[in-house]
């Protein structure tokens, strides 16, 4: 029996500096358990008390035809159509789940399971989970300090994290979210609805490139034995990605070998 390699590929989008880094990673670099070798682990950064607007994929398929290569190009465009729905999330979130008056005073925050506890807090934390199109409040507590990744600096923010895969030809989406907000029960039912309410009408903002537009962004390039290249791509091309790839496709074999 022959054992199918999983190939790895993360990709962070800066939609503020509009910078996206690439790094080609070996399957062993994840320590969590797949829920089927072809999956798509999806996290989005929103701060509301700085300007960083990000998401960061990472992409395990088979070493079949390419697949991480074919999926940077794909989903490549996907990053300059969410770059203005994420300022307008942004935005609209901001205004109703984070008070730069109340930064450094306490605020009264839902707790529980069932919500029905008052708790003063320095921020209020939402726990969210769903399925597919579905998502409930699973519990709200006050806010932790490691929602977000320490370097990135960001105390009030949304994280947006999402497994996606097939089951049966069926799609399947696992939603696990969580908001940090400093806004008088912020974190209670009537919020959780509000906020869904302007996901899904950003969501549904249809945004259209036209097909004469060249978009050039700064590009890193990585693998798993470090930075390979820095330069400026034009999207459309995709032979650097083919390079990069099978170059450390081949340092893999030497080392299998070796």
């Amino acid at each position: 029996m022959v054992e199918t390699e999983e190939c790895v590929v993360q990709l962070e989008f800066n939609y503020v500096t509009e910078n996206i880094t690439i790094k080609f990673l070996q399957g062993d670099d994840f320590s969590t358990s797949p829920p089927s070798l072809n999956y798509t682990n999806t996290k989005k950064t929103i701060a509301f008390d700085a300007e960083i607007r990000k998401t960061v994929v990472a992409y395990h398929c088979d070493d079949s035809d390419n697949c991480t290569v074919e999926y940077v190009r794909t989903r490549t465009q996907g990053f300059i159509d969410e770059k203005e729905k994420m300022k307008l999330l942004q935005g609209q979130l901001t205004a109703i789940l984070y008070d730069m008056n109340t930064v450094s005073s306490d605020v009264e925050c839902k707790i529980g399971l069932a919500m029905d506890d008052n708790q003063n807090c320095t921020k209020c934390q939402a726990n969210i989970f769903g399925s597919d199109d579905v998502k409930t409040l699973n519990s709200s507590s006050c806010g932790l300090d490691d929602v977000f990744i320490a370097a990135d600096g960001i105390s009030l923010g949304i994280l947006f994290e999402t497994t996606s895969y097939y089951s049966n030809s069926k799609l399947v989406e696992i939603h696990n979210d969580i908001y940090v907000c400093n806004t008088t029960h912020c974190n209670d039912n009537a919020t959780f609805h509000e906020v869904q309410g302007i996901i899904k009408s950003i969501e549904s903002i249809t945004t259209t490139i036209p097909s004469s537009t060249t978009t050039t962004m700064p590009t890193s390039t990585t693998t798993n034995k470090g930075t390979m290249t820095d330069i400026n791509i034009i999207i459309k091309f995709t032979i650097l990605f083919l390079i990069c790839a099978n170059i450390f496709r081949w340092k893999a074999d030497l080392q299998h070998f070796s």
